[in-house]
């Protein structure tokens, strides 16, 4: 991989994109790193001489098109303002179609993309990136993921060297406020002593959850190393049971 690259972040002002773009400055100096944001006043990366917040809009084709054209490596770590059924099948399948027409405007461009947990069937005591997934529709959130999972698999089968896609379980850390239960209704309220923590689950069961700087790393080392290509990953989860 050169050493002089030109990179964009979609969802660069979330947990996941902030951390990243963080990663990717401190790392990779001579790269020219495009942070993509709804609100280009965004202060997230103040002193990374060599981050540029660009004001875009994931859910239009013409803007991604546009600012994915010159770019070797487009990064999708995008997180919605809304968690309902009926909002991911309509926005998610736009937006993933965009990004991946995206990054084939040229024959070397590569998408990282940045993914959960949800499309594996949870009737399975163990979960690999080779698991069952449940079947694909727009009917649950679980089978929005796995629709969306058949067009990155069908993207893997064309072209492997192009996308990879690396999984998590829901974040703690960082910057995670109330886009995850482990973060203002659990660890903010730990810390402050204001109230009782919120937890969601079986007390008899074990849950991963991933360290949010730990996932944005993975993106990174996924990113440039050619073997991660092609396949899809989950993150490493420090939980032992």
């Amino acid at each position: 991989m050169s050493s002089t690259q030109k990179v964009i972040v979609f969802g660069s002002t979330g947990a996941v994109g902030t951390h990243l773009v963080t990663i990717l400055s401190k790392n990779q100096p001579t790269w020219e790193i495009h942070a993509i944001t709804r609100n280009s006043s965004t202060k997230n990366f103040a002193g990374l001489t060599n981050v540029k917040v660009i004001q875009g809009d994931p859910n239009n084709k013409e803007e991604v098109l546009k600012l994915s054209a010159d770019k070797d490596i487009i990064y999708a770590c995008i997180g919605f303002p809304r968690y309902e059924r009926k909002y991911w099948a309509k926005h998610w399948p736009i937006i993933v179609d965009n990004l991946l027409e995206g990054s084939s405007q040229t024959p070397d461009q590569k998408l990282v993309f940045c993914d959960n947990l949800y499309a594996y069937d949870a009737n399975q005591d163990i979960i690999s990136p080779s698991s069952k997934t449940v079947p694909p529709s727009n009917r649950s959130k679980p089978a929005i993921r796995a629709m969306l999972r058949e067009k990155f698999q069908t993207r893997m089968d064309q072209r492997p060297e192009s996308i990879t896609v690396v999984g998590g379980s829901d974040f703690f850390g960082p910057l995670v406020t109330n886009a995850s239960f482990l973060g203002d209704t659990f660890t903010k309220v730990i810390l402050d002593g204001t109230s009782k923590p919120l937890a969601i689950g079986s007390s008899k069961a074990i849950h991963d959850f991933c360290y949010v700087p730990d996932f944005s790393n993975a993106l990174y080392i996924a990113s440039i190393s050619e073997q991660a290509y092609g396949k899809f990953w989950i993150c490493p989860h420090s939980v032992k049971g």
